[in-house]
C-alpha cells in the first residue's frame, strides 16, 4: 500500500463539469441506438454526444431534461427519464431532449424542444441477458498516471472527460482537477470515475447503472452479491438506507447513491479510500411486508399485515416528507414532483421508491 498523503475521502454529489470543447456533431447520439433490456426494470439512456442544437443551448443553461416516449405503453411504459419493458418483444422509441423548466430543477420546459432522438429496444427475460459490472479498482495511492494507463489499456475504458465536462456546464476547471471520467461500451454501466488527491494519488473510483435494479435492496441486490464475492463485508446502511460494504484488505468501502447525468438519474457505487469503515448503523432488520409504487403524482402504499405501523417518507437527503399511520388498504400520499424517496414503517429497512 503507497502511503497517501492525503487520506480525505472523496465522496461523489451531483457532477456537473465544464470545459471548452471545438468538435459539434449534427445529431445527438446515445452508447448504442439498438439495445436490450430486463423486463420488469427501469432504465435511463446514456449520450455519447449532443449535438450542435444541445451545446449551443448549454452555453446559456446549467441543464437539459430528456422525457422517454413508447408508442405502446403496453410493451413499454415510459416515466419521464426513465422507461420500463412491460412484456417481452422489440419496440422504436424516442428520448426527448429539451431546455429545462426555468421553476422546476431536471424537469422539461415543454415549450422548448431541442432534439428528438430515436432508439430500437428489445426485451427480454433478466436471465437473458448477461452483464458484468465492471471490475473494482482500488489500488491506492497509484500515481494518475499508471492508474489511467490501467483504466484505458486493462479495463478498456475510452476517456470521457472533455465531453463529459461540456454536457455538465456548471464545475470550475479548480474542480475538475480531482476527477477524470471515462466512458464504455455498456448500456447497463456506462460510466466510470477516477478521483485523487492534491497529490495525483488515486483515493476512490465510481461506476454507473441506468438499470436500478442492479442495486436493490442489499439482500436482493446483484451488486450486494458481486460485492461480497469480491472480499466485501456487509457492515451497515447509511442514512439513505443504500447498503455499505468494507473491504479490510484493499481498505476499501463501498458506498452508493443517486447522481444526476444528462438530465436524467444514475445509481452509482463508489469504492473509497478508508482505513477503517466509516460510522454506519450496523442495521441487519427486515424488509417491511408492504407494496408501495407511484401513480403518477401520488405515492400509494397497500398496507396489507401493517395496519396501525408508523410511517415515513424521507427524500434522499433524508428529510422527512411525510409522516403518519397506515390504515387498512391504499393509503395516497401526494408527491407532486414525483422525486425518488425512502419509505419506512416502523423499524424495518427503508424501502426506496423511483418514479
Amino acid at each position: 500500500m503507497k502511503q497517501l498523503l492525503l487520506s480525505a475521502v472523496v465522496m461523489v454529489c451531483v457532477l456537473f463539469p465544464a470545459v471548452s470543447h471545438a468538435q459539434t456533431a449534427a445529431k445527438s447520439t446515445l452508447i448504442s441506438d439498438d439495445i436490450e433490456v430486463c423486463r420488469g426494470s427501469q432504465y435511463r439512456m446514456t449520450f455519447k454526444d449532443y449535438s450542435s442544437t444541445v451545446y449551443e443551448y448549454l452555453k446559456d443553461h446549467p441543464r437539459i431534461a430528456v422525457e422517454f416516449e413508447s408508442p405502446d405503453g403496453t410493451v413499454i411504459q415510459a416515466g419521464g427519464p426513465w422507461f420500463k419493458g412491460l412484456k417481452n418483444g422489440q419496440l422504436d422509441m424516442t428520448i426527448k431532449i429539451y431546455a429545462e423548466s426555468p421553476k422546476w430543477k431536471d424537469m422539461p420546459d415543454y415549450e422548448t424542444l431541442l432534439e428528438v432522438v430515436p432508439f430500437h429496444v428489445t426485451i427480454k427475460d433478466k436471465e437473458q441477458i448477461s452483464v458484468t459490472p465492471p471490475a473494482i479498482f482500488t489500488d491506492w495511492g497509484m500515481s494518475r498516471e499508471d492508474a489511467t494507463r490501467h483504466i484505458t489499456q486493462t479495463m478498456k475504458l475510452t476517456d470521457f472527460k472533455k465531453t463529459y465536462n461540456r454536457m455538465h456546464p456548471t464545475m470550475s476547471p479548480e474542480e475538475l482537477q480531482s476527477m477524470d471520467v471515462y466512458i464504455s461500451e455498456s448500456i447497463d454501466y456506462p460510466l466510470y470515475f477516477a478521483f485523487y488527491n492534491s497529490n495525483d494519488q488515486l483515493v476512490s473510483t465510481v461506476f454507473t447503472t441506468v438499470n436500478f435494479d442492479r442495486v436493490g435492496q442489499y439482500d436482493k441486490s446483484e451488486l450486494f452479491d458481486y460485492f461480497k464475492e469480491n472480499g466485501y463485508d456487509y457492515i451497515g446502511v447509511d442514512d439513505n438506507k443504500w447498503f455499505v460494504m468494507y473491504n479490510s484488505t484493499t481498505k476499501s468501502q463501498i458506498v452508493c447513491g443517486i447522481l444526476t447525468v444528462q438530465g436524467q438519474w444514475q445509481l452509482f457505487c463508489q469504492a473509497q479510500y478508508s482505513e477503517d469503515p466509516l460510522s454506519v448503523e450496523p442495521l441487519e432488520v427486515e424488509m417491511p411486508q408492504i407494496d408501495v409504487w407511484y401513480n403518477n403524482g401520488t405515492l400509494e402504499v397497500d398496507a396489507k399485515g401493517q395496519t396501525g405501523q408508523p410511517i415515513t417518507i424521507y427524500s434522499l437527503d433524508g428529510q422527512s416528507l411525510v409522516q403518519s399511520t397506515l390504515k387498512a388498504g391504499i393509503n395516497r400520499y401526494a408527491m407532486p414532483q414525483q422525486s425518488p424517496v425512502i419509505v419506512q414503517v416502523g423499524n424495518s429497512m427503508g424501502v426506496k421508491v423511483i418514479p
